[in-house]
Order: structure tokens, then sequence, then C-alpha cells
């Protein structure tokens, strides 16, 4: 990710940035191939993507992680 976030910064002077990606219907894909946003941040941009945390998940969170060891 650094490759794509250090021309951001160097050449357009933008500090921050927030990589987004998507992949599957149920994860709001909506172009059925690999692709990913490249956001500008800063304060009080009004981009608030926030995510649930889901705690009865994390027993099968732990699980899956381990499998991918």
């Amino acid at each position: 990710m650094r490759k794509l976030a250090v021309p951001y910064q160097e050449r357009l002077g933008i500090n921050n940035i927030q990589i987004i990606n998507s992949s599957g219907a149920e994860a709001q894909q909506d172009v059925f191939h690999i692709h990913f946003h490249i956001v500008p941040r800063k304060m009080g941009d009004g981009q608030d993507v926030q995510w649930t945390i889901h705690p009865e998940w994390r027993k099968e969170l732990t699980d899956m992680l381990e499998k991918l060891k």
C-alpha cells in the first residue's frame, strides 16, 4: 500500500488516504472485478466510515485466523 500512498503524498500533498476494497455482493461490491477506492481523507471531511464490532463473532474470527496460519 505504500506504493499507492507515497505518490499521493509527494505529488499531490495528500497525507491521509483510505484504501477500500469490497469483494462480493454481500460485501457491497457492485463492480464484479478487483478494484480499490483510494479516498483522500482529512478531519471533518464527512466521510464517516465506521465498522460495527460484533463481539459474538470473536470466536469465529479467531478460529478463521488460526486456519489461515
